[in-house]
């Protein structure tokens, strides 16, 4: 059943809409309701990695539902500079959940653990998908090492 979830089911678009209104709770000092937002955070790609567990255990080798929603560009992220709304990729902003530091301790490491379990299934997936890499808007930057 979890393999065959809806796009109801596990809310991509609220994972990559969350990094803007985060930051915007921050810039007004909202820093309560930033805590709560980061709370509610981690259950979505934490059930998302259930859902890509569960694939792998049952060594299905064609590409999930959950998998092309998080290949798939979604619209949501507010663009301060243009005030509007940009279609932004879900491998991207997990890959900014891991890099960033406003996001608490557990949404950072349950945004690794969905990128590997992509990564294993992607490696299981015929035919074989695009890496992760194509996915990123600014690899170099991405893959960088984070100053301390």
């Amino acid at each position: 059943m979890l393999p065959k979830a809806t796009t109801s089911t596990v809310k991509v678009s609220s994972i990559t809409t969350c990094l803007s209104i985060l930051d915007s709770l921050y810039d007004s000092r909202l820093l309560s309701d930033a805590r709560c937002l980061i709370f509610s955070l981690s259950a979505h790609p934490r059930l998302a990695r259930i859902v890509l567990n569960f694939k792998i255990k049952s060594r299905e080798n064609r590409p999930c539902l959950l998998e092309q929603l998080l290949c798939a560009r979604v619209g949501g992220t507010f663009s301060r500079e243009s005030y509007s709304f940009l279609k932004a990729d879900p491998i991207d902003v997990l890959a900014l959940y891991v890099k960033g530091r406003k996001s608490g301790n557990v949404v950072p490491l349950e945004a690794m653990r969905v990128l590997c379990a992509l990564c294993t299934s992607f490696s299981m997936a015929v035919p074989s998908p695009p890496t992760l890499i194509t996915h990123l808007s600014n690899p170099e930057a991405t893959s960088a090492r984070r100053k301390p």
